[in-house]
């Protein structure tokens, strides 16, 4: 059994959560964030960003810079649910 890597194939997810006050003014916080890690090959397209489109990033990035939406109010409630739950089968 064997692998192969081909390196311009290779490629690298993450995610940056970013605290509830960035909401009022986003695009200022993702272009610090992307800025901080930009050697991973991140071009911001500044109206993208300003207008919070799907994708930031420039067509050329060899990143692509997504944003989605989360709802940390409903996360918080269904997790605590779920301890709240699984407190009362015990």
């Amino acid at each position: 059994m064997g692998a192969k890597v081909n390196a311009s194939r290779l490629s690298v997810e993450f995610k940056i959560q970013t605290i509830r006050a960035s909401r009022k003014s986003p695009s200022p916080v993702r272009s610090h964030i992307c800025g901080q890690i930009d050697f991973l090959g991140i071009e911001l397209d500044a109206s993208r960003n300003a207008e919070t489109e799907a994708v930031t990033s420039t067509p050329t990035s060899r990143t692509t810079v997504r944003v989605s939406r989360t709802d940390e109010e409903r996360m918080i409630a269904r997790s605590v649910r779920r301890g709240l739950v699984h407190d009362e089968v015990r």
